[in-house]
C-alpha cells in the first residue's frame, strides 16, 4: 500500500530555491504542514521518531494514570507523562497506540485523525526523501 497516495501527499524538492515542500489535498494539509515543520533529518531522528515510538508503545489504556494531579499516559520507567509533539503553528499532535490526532490552531486547517502506524511510516518516508534529495547525513 502506498501511504503517500492514500493520504494524498506528494513530496517535492525545488533545487533552484533549495526548498522542501509537501503538497496535499485540503483534508490532509495539516499533515503536510506538520511534515514541513519537521524538515531536518537530525531533529526527526533524535526527537520526533522517539516521541512517536513512545506514543505507540505507551499510549494505551493500561498506561492511563492519575499521579500528582496529572492524568494521562504514564511512562513509569521514565517517570513522565506522554506529551504532545511540537508542531509550530499547527497546534498539537498526540500519538497513542492506535491513533494520532493532529489538531489545528492558528492555521484554521481541518483536524486530522489517522492510524499511528501510518503516521510513523509517513514520517520515515519523509526522512528518506530528505536524505535522498539533499544528500545529507543524519
Amino acid at each position: 500500500m502506498n501511504l503517500l497516495k492514500e493520504y494524498n501527499l506528494r513530496f517535492e524538492y525545488r533545487k533552484e530555491d533549495d526548498v522542501l515542500a509537501v503538497h496535499s489535498e485540503i483534508d490532509q494539509s495539516i499533515l503536510a504542514h506538520f511534515l514541513m515543520h519537521w524538515n531536518k533529518p537530525i531533529d526527526i531522528v533524535d526527537d520526533l521518531l522517539p516521541l512517536v515510538n513512545k506514543g505507540i508503545r505507551y499510549g494505551n489504556i493500561e498506561n492511563w494514570k492519575v499521579k500528582d494531579g496529572w492524568s494521562g499516559y504514564y511512562i513509569e520507567e521514565e517517570d513522565m507523562f506522554l506529551e504532545g509533539i511540537d508542531a509550530d503553528v499547527i497546534g498539537s499532535v498526540f500519538v497513542t497506540s492506535d491513533k494520532t490526532k493532529i489538531d489545528s490552531s492558528e492555521l484554521g486547517l481541518v483536524d486530522l485523525e489517522m492510524n499511528s502506524g501510518d503516521f510513523k511510516e509517513i514520517i520515515i518516508q519523509w526522512l528518506c526523501f530528505i536524505l535522498r534529495t539533499k544528500n545529507s547525513p543524519v
